[in-house]
């Protein structure tokens, strides 16, 4: 703390050897000896350098004043005022510090005391709430004496914390910064770093950088003073996604980097050529409702109709499927009563219904999914009521049926022999199931319930992503433990497809 003194004009008038003009004092943790006897002013003899926001400082500021004639000045009325400084984040100003009489419990930007029979006066100083310099202006008006007392005001104690991102993804072998600022209880920013721990063995961390390491789900433990805060992590394996949103189609990596919009609104049920470079789309009709005729895009947007010449017996194309090959696309084709397996070559020529297919009255039969080599094709059978679903399995070859009564809907073929399906019973959503393509070997590969219509395989088959209700977010399920990793920057994305 120090103090500055400011003779008045009065004062400068003095003959010569009176001192006033140089008259100056600084004050640190301890009392300051008084100017010598004689010497008229303005003397700070105890006040403390520094403390924090809105501290009650341990020593009164006390100053000794001396008349012209250097006598102490007993009875001599003080002024003490604090400066202002600007709010933080705007909204005006706030006073560096306040000010009471010796003990007090209220505080005023402004107070007055009396010297007492030694010429002092003094002032119980609260600093203000925000760090940096107080000042208070020390005035004596019946001599004409100013000065300036100055403490540093340093932040208070870590209060709260804000972290992030508290929520994210990273690929596996990729990197991500923690980002954090912590704050006194009076919303100071304090130029401290929390400490981290990281539960599990998922990432890796140097410093304030997160690694990913293995697939999995890992909290992150920040900590400063008493403040403490966790975020948590998805690590994931690579690969770029195609969903579906309330306003078109989305591509993106799976840790949710570089995501575009590729098609508008209206675009659903998305399905990756094997080139990597087209999808096919299921369109919306909109206000009337009900699904429209479905449509190839490039990755730039542009698109035409999957089918060039539907016919008067389909007026929509949904859940299309390319080949592996890309010689093909199975979709199911609904005429407004039921829907039926259909295949059409890539150009949007050769409309058929699958080989063998015969058509059952009140039966809906669609969401054919092929086989890798394209022999076979899994389609979902529903009649006797909107939930009495099962699998089937019909050969494209011979046409022959070889799969029938398996419990399911809505089969995705793997790259290899193996179909997964969801188990919705009497419900909208439910587990994954899996299956070999006989038919045989069905078990259940998630315990949750909560998955909706729209999933797809990883290219190695070591993972399935889909839509799980409950989280309202994209996952994705390793298929050898049945373990789930959200992806939770994907709110509002479903029916999503990986790219081959």
């Amino acid at each position: 703390m120090h103090l500055t003194i400011s003779p008045s004009r009065a004062c400068r008038a003095l003959a010569a050897g009176m001192l006033c003009a140089l008259a100056a004092a600084a004050c640190g943790d301890g009392p300051v000896t008084p100017r010598e006897e004689g010497t008229p002013g303005l003397t700070v003899v105890t006040a403390t350098a520094a403390d924090s926001v809105g501290a009650v400082l341990p020593q009164t500021l006390v100053v000794e004043v001396r008349d012209a004639e250097g006598r102490l000045a007993a009875g001599t009325p003080v002024r003490f005022e604090a400066s202002r400084a600007a709010r933080p984040g705007g909204g005006g100003s706030v006073p560096t510090a306040e000010l009471g009489a010796p003990g007090a419990s209220s505080f005023q930007p402004v107070a007055t005391a009396t010297t007492d029979a030694q010429g002092r006066a003094a002032v119980q100083v609260r600093l203000g709430p925000v760090p940096g310099t107080a000042e208070i202006a020390v005035t004596v008006p019946p001599l004409g004496f100013s000065g300036t007392a100055r403490y540093t005001v340093n932040p208070g104690a870590p209060a709260r914390m804000d972290v992030g991102p508290l929520d994210t993804a990273v690929i596996v072998g990729r990197s991500y910064p923690l980002r954090f600022q912590v704050f006194d209880r009076l919303d100071n920013p304090v130029e401290v770093a929390p400490s981290v721990t990281v539960a599990g063995g998922n990432v890796s961390r140097s410093g304030f950088t997160v690694t990913g390491i293995a697939p999995g789900r890992t909290t992150l433990s920040l900590s400063a003073g008493s403040t403490l805060r966790s975020v948590s992590v998805s690590v994931v394996p690579a690969g770029t996604l195609l969903a579906a949103g309330a306003d078109g189609i989305y591509m993106f990596e799976m840790d949710g980097s570089g995501m575009r919009r590729v098609t508008g609104t209206g675009a659903t049920q998305p399905r990756w050529f094997p080139d990597g470079q087209r999808f096919v789309f299921s369109t919306l009709r909109g206000a009337s409702g009900g699904y429209g005729h479905a449509k190839v895009s490039d990755l730039n947007g542009a698109t035409r109709n999957l089918v060039q010449a539907p016919g008067r017996l389909i007026d929509s194309e949904v859940w299309a499927h390319p080949s592996r090959d890309g010689e093909w696309v199975y979709f199911g084709g609904y005429d407004g009563s039921a829907g039926h397996p259909y295949r059409v070559r890539a150009d949007g020529t050769g409309l058929e219904t699958i080989p063998g297919y015969v058509a059952r009255v009140a039966v809906n039969e669609a969401h054919p999914s092929p086989s890798p080599q394209g022999d076979r094709v899994a389609f979902f059978s529903q009649g006797g009521g909107p939930h009495i679903v099962d699998i089937r399995v019909r050969s494209t070859v011979t046409g022959e049926l070889l799969v029938k009564d398996v419990s399911g809907h809505t089969p995705e073929w793997s790259h290899g022999d193996t179909i997964a399906f969801l188990d919705t019973g009497w419900n909208e959503a439910g587990p994954i199931m899996l299956m070999a393509s006989s038919g045989t070997g069905v078990r259940r590969l998630t315990d949750r319930a909560v998955y909706r219509f729209g999933m797809d395989w990883s290219p190695d088959d070591r993972w399935i992503v889909g839509y799980a209700a409950d989280i309202q977010r994209l996952e994705v399920v390793n298929v050898a433990t049945g373990h789930a990793i959200p992806l939770p920057y994907s709110a509002g994305l479903f029916t999503p497809a990986w790219k081959p």
